[in-house]
């Protein structure tokens, strides 16, 4: 009686064990101390695109690149000497060639509570995590590509008027280093006119931008300069204000020329009208 329900103890955990193993979400999979796969469960060979049959054939170093092997032993390893180990991302290469990313946990399996008979992993699918960081990383790089490479002055204020960033351009224009720029003025300081930094600011927090919007603004030196600003509010997650970004022109010598022009045909008109 007392052996029946011993077997049937075993069986129901056995049972639980398999429902666990291969409904879970999770990839979950076993193999031996050289590698070798024994099982895989359905969301592992989906995500592997790999049959039951077939992974069982298969090493797990074969779904990983060269460059990845030497710290998937040393991983290994460290399992076995500690007993522990540490979440690992990993790019697998399917069946079909494509990658996925996955973040793995593994544990040691040991036969009669002493030997070291397999590792048993649990990886979670995080491709399309990982996609997305790469591709926000490219996008940050081609911004900072363009905003160091502009032609125009660049800027990234708080709210308060403290500089954030502010692009090489930016920089030349206004006569500073980057250490004098950053954190360490104020953009209030750069209005020929101090009242002009609140006017704009509040247009700014009123319509949540500007356009070609004209300033007088003053470099390093003094020097007063006629500026043409573009900017846009920044906000956070919440949709508050948090600062301002903008773009701007030095339009001094475009007026200076506009003013030539004008002066000019004003002459013209002038002779004109006296030889009339």
């Amino acid at each position: 009686m007392e052996r029946k329900f011993v077997e049937k103890r075993i069986y129901d955990i056995e049972a639980r064990y398999a429902a666990l193993f291969n409904r879970s979400t999770y990839c979950v999979y076993l193999h031996d101390m050289d590698g070798w796969f024994m099982d895989a469960n359905d969301a592992a060979l989906k995500l592997l695109g790999y049959g039951r049959d077939e992974i069982r054939s298969l090493n797990f170093s074969a779904l990983l690149s060269d460059d990845q092997l030497p710290g998937a032993f040393e991983a290994m390893e460290h399992l076995l000497k500690t007993g522990s180990s540490e979440l690992s991302i990993y790019r697998l290469r399917r069946k079909d060639g494509r990658y996925v990313y996955v973040e793995a946990d593994a544990a040691v399996i040991y036969q009669n509570g002493i030997e070291p008979y397999a590792i048993q992993g649990v990886a979670k699918d995080v491709t399309a995590q990982r996609l997305a960081e790469r591709a926000l990383l490219k996008s940050e790089r081609k911004y900072r590509r363009l905003f160091n490479d502009s032609g125009d002055a660049i800027y990234i204020t708080s709210r308060d008027g403290e500089c954030l960033d502010a692009n090489p351009e930016m920089l030349r224009l206004f006569g500073y280093t980057r250490e004098e720029m950053i954190r360490r003025i104020n953009v209030r300081e750069m209005y020929a006119d101090p009242g002009d930094r609140e006017s704009l600011q509040q247009r700014m927090e009123r319509n949540h931008s500007v356009k070609d919007y004209d300033i007088v603004l003053r470099k390093k030196d003094g020097v007063r300069i006629q500026c043409r600003l573009t900017a846009t509010v920044r906000e956070d997650i919440e949709g508050n204000i948090v600062g301002y970004q903008g773009i701007i022109r030095d339009v001094s010598r475009q007026n200076r020329a506009e003013k030539a022009l004008r002066e000019r045909e004003a002459h013209y008109r002038a002779m004109v009208e006296a030889f009339d």
